[in-house]
């Protein structure tokens, strides 16, 4: 299938809720976007197409993930040193715990592509905010001297807004992908919705987290990975879907 040029971004966006968490999930339109970052060695720009999706709008916070521990069983993870707050992002999740999670309400976490998109849209911009560096935009370590040393509630940042209407594409915590992860993967890969790699050792990381102040980690182009069992305070998860499901 030949690539086309994105359609036109929906303003206001076009969103709805899941039934099963009440999220608010943005659509993301088909079209072709730029891919990958020329400043890193594994993250060279290519050209990409990907059918229309859905991604909630932040990552999920702790009140949903409370509502899931009730309902299928399991319990919280280790709580971070600032403590349990409904309307913070949920973090200490391992990549397991993410499926999980998806799993049950409906959605599957996105492929690297896809938050990426979500991220930047179709013209390349280095931040999802646009191309020039904004502190304000974040929340980063930038914040440490004013006692913020914390991920940071839902919605505290709209300047850093994507786009689409995302939050928290850039800072605040990173997310986990769907994708395993290949230094390699974008030389070979596939430029039709690519799901990545078939296997691997590590799952990808997206985005940047409250813990970083070097401005380079908070482009949308970066790329991050770890074990699917790891966890960190500074590591969370949002949930994404095909458009039609």
């Amino acid at each position: 299938m030949a690539l086309t040029h994105e359609t036109t971004i929906p303003n206001p966006a076009i969103t709805r809720f899941n039934a099963k968490d009440g999220a608010v999930e943005i659509y993301i339109p088909p079209g072709e976007f730029t891919m990958g970052d020329a400043d890193s060695d594994d993250t060279a720009p290519h050209k990409v197409y990907l059918s229309g999706y859905w991604i909630y709008k932040t990552p999920f916070i702790v009140d949903m993930y409370r509502k899931f521990c009730a309902e299928t069983g399991r319990t919280l993870p280790p709580a971070p040193e600032w403590g349990w707050k409904e309307d913070h992002r949920v973090v200490n999740v391992t990549w397991h715990d993410a499926k999980a999670y998806c799993d049950w309400s409906g959605i599957a976490p996105p492929t690297e592509a896809q938050w990426e998109k979500a991220a930047r849209g179709a013209d390349g911009r280095t931040y999802p905010w646009g191309n020039d560096w904004d502190e304000s935009a974040v929340r980063s370590d930038h914040d440490f001297d004013n006692g913020s040393a914390s991920a940071a509630p839902v919605g505290r940042f709209p300047e850093g807004s994507s786009p689409y209407g995302c939050l928290d594409m850039a800072g605040n915590v990173l997310q986990w992908c769907a994708d395993w992860y290949d230094k390699n993967y974008y030389g070979s890969g596939q430029d039709h919705d690519p799901t990545g790699p078939a296997s691997g050792e590590d799952r990808v990381i997206r985005g940047c987290s409250w813990i970083t102040n070097c401005e380079s980690d908070f482009r949308c182009g970066s790329r991050y990975y770890d074990d699917p069992g790891g966890c960190s305070a500074n590591l969370g998860f949002r949930g994404a879907a095909r458009a039609g499901s």
